[in-house]
């Protein structure tokens, strides 16, 4: 698994600070097909994507998807 300082963002923090924000961090794992939210839903957390993808889309008024963008993890 990916540790925190790998993580460019959180390259620069003191161990100490790499340890509170390890007690902190939650890791989920989603299936494919999986809605992680919905637009205008807010977000207590900050998600970062370990592995995988995430597709970022519109749904129109008759149901079909407008693909904004795929994210890919690092």
């Amino acid at each position: 698994m990916l540790k925190l300082e790998d993580i460019p963002m959180f390259s620069a923090l003191t161990q100490s600070n790499l340890k509170e924000l390890a007690n902190s961090t939650h890791v989920k794992k989603y299936t494919k097909d999986s809605i992680v939210f919905y637009e205008g839903d807010e977000s207590k957390y900050l998600h970062i994507l370990l592995e995988g993808s995430v597709k970022l889309y519109k749904t129109t008024p008759k149901g079909s998807q407008i693909q904004i963008n795929r994210l890919g993890a690092p």
